[in-house]
């Protein structure tokens, strides 16, 4: 026969008579601090999440040790490596509201918790209120009950400027990262495309004159497009990166072998170095025309910058921080395209220089220019 505990991980710790007789008030008081601690590590799951989801590039390791290191301080209760704030846990207070239990006991006590642990600014946190049910009846009379003051002890309304911009911040991040798939894709594809190739553009296709520069990136535009479509047709008929357990370089090793793998490996190592060095010479020379200092400093310090973030692993990006940064580029373009209006000429927009086009002859530094 088996035994009453055969099966189970561990033996059910009996109520103490000191439980009873407090009305198991430090029994609850474990089970809120147990919830705060997988809230809170919840959150910083969804917030690394968020960040790798605006990396470029993201690899499986990488990804393991972010789980492992989430298994274990639940396994351990141990404290946050990167502890949250209480603007995280406001922000993904929909996506953590499913582990509250139903409890009011325990929600007025995670609630006090919460209130002794962060600086609760009532107004500001509509999400966490919703999610502990704070301004619900009974979750007010059983923290009346157990602390014998009302629930609205635990919020404070003094906060300073610094304080509201982040408030500010924090709400108008979490509505970007809270868009319906369609609309993230949609801001996501408008203002990550716009690099600095968009100002390098004009300047690599003036030798050959606006109609000739546009037909070339129409052109160009419709071999991304195609390559875009059969990228995107792959991923959806790979069903592991389909569904969210494999990575863009597993697709390649599995649909194209170890040969197509390592070819398309170093055509990414070969492309990201040319990359780079050119956005080295663009920065530094043009930091050092601006300021006099030698391009080969400013090259230093830019490398060095790289290195930074390389050995922080993370540029602590996230959706609502990209889409920002890609607005912002998309409002400084629109006003040097304001700016530059003034200037626009019939004869510049109908210029056009090709080799064998009126006799004009062939110039190979337009192919450089055009080509990187």
């Amino acid at each position: 026969m088996k035994s009453p505990n055969a099966g189970s991980s561990a033996p059910t710790k009996a109520i103490s008579r000191d439980e009873i007789l407090g009305g198991l008030a430090g029994r609850t008081t474990k089970q809120a601090s147990a919830l705060l601690l997988l809230i809170e590590t919840h959150t910083a799951q969804l917030l690394a999440d968020s960040r790798q989801a605006a990396a470029p590039y993201a690899s499986a390791p990488t990804r393991r040790a972010q789980a492992q290191a989430y298994l274990q301080t639940l396994a351990h209760e141990r404290a946050l490596t990167e502890p949250v704030t209480i603007r995280d846990l406001e922000r993904y207070a929909r996506q953590w509201a499913q582990l509250v239990p139903d409890s009011a006991t325990t929600r007025a006590v995670t609630a006090h918790l919460l209130g002794e642990k962060y600086h609760l600014p009532r107004r500001m946190t509509p999400g966490i209120r919703k999610a502990l049910g704070l301004d619900e009846d009974g979750v007010q009379q059983a923290y009346q009950q157990l602390y014998h003051q009302p629930l609205d002890s635990i919020y404070t309304e003094a906060i300073g400027v610094r304080d509201r911009l982040r408030w500010r911040w924090a709400r108008l991040a979490g509505r970007l990262e809270n868009l319906s798939p369609f609309w993230s894709a949609f801001a996501l594809t408008l203002t990550e495309t716009v690099g600095a190739g968009i100002l390098a553009l004009p300047i690599a296709l003036a030798a050959i004159g606006p109609p000739a520069g546009v037909i070339l990136l129409l052109v160009l535009g419709f071999v991304n497009i195609l390559t875009l479509a059969g990228v995107t047709e792959a991923i959806t008929r790979y069903g592991p990166m389909r569904y969210g357990f494999a990575y863009f370089g597993q697709l390649v090793s599995d649909l194209l072998g170890r040969a197509g793998m390592i070819t398309f490996s170093m055509s990414l190592l070969a492309i990201n170095l040319l990359i780079l060095g050119a956005y080295y010479v663009g920065i530094a020379t043009t930091l050092a025309d601006a300021t006099g200092v030698s391009p080969l400093v400013w090259a230093a310090l830019l490398f060095g910058l790289g290195i930074y973030f390389l050995m922080r692993q993370s540029l602590n990006a996230t959706i609502a921080s990209a889409l920002m940064i890609g607005i912002i580029n998309l409002v400084l373009i629109f006003i040097l395209i304001a700016l530059a209006l003034p200037y626009a000429r019939a004869e510049y927009l109908a210029y056009v220089h090709l080799p064998g086009l009126n006799g004009a002859p062939f110039d190979p530094s337009i192919i450089e220019l055009i080509f990187g």
